[in-house]
């Protein structure tokens, strides 16, 4: 590597944290910014466990309805028998 290729190299590595500022978040961190980080992480951690418990819970649903209609299944009380 030549001469210029390090001096280079070296003033690129040594303003590259300024040029890569993050979220505001983490610079900015106000109370608002903060909450809305939390209701956000919140947010996102639930949302797929939400999407397949409902996505189950359909499933099941589904396969109840498919049996009842076939006559295979009576309900009495909420509870399922096979006649």
């Amino acid at each position: 590597m030549s001469h210029f290729g390090r001096i280079a190299c070296f003033t690129w590595l040594l303003f590259a944290p300024t040029f890569a500022d993050a979220c505001p978040v983490c610079f900015q961190s106000t109370e608002e910014n903060r909450l809305a980080f939390i209701i956000t992480t919140v947010f996102l951690s639930l949302l797929p466990l939400v999407t397949i418990g409902s996505f189950v819970w359909w499933l099941q649903r589904r396969a109840l309805e498919l049996e009842r209609e076939d006559g295979n299944v009576e309900t009495h009380s909420g509870t399922a028998r096979a006649l």
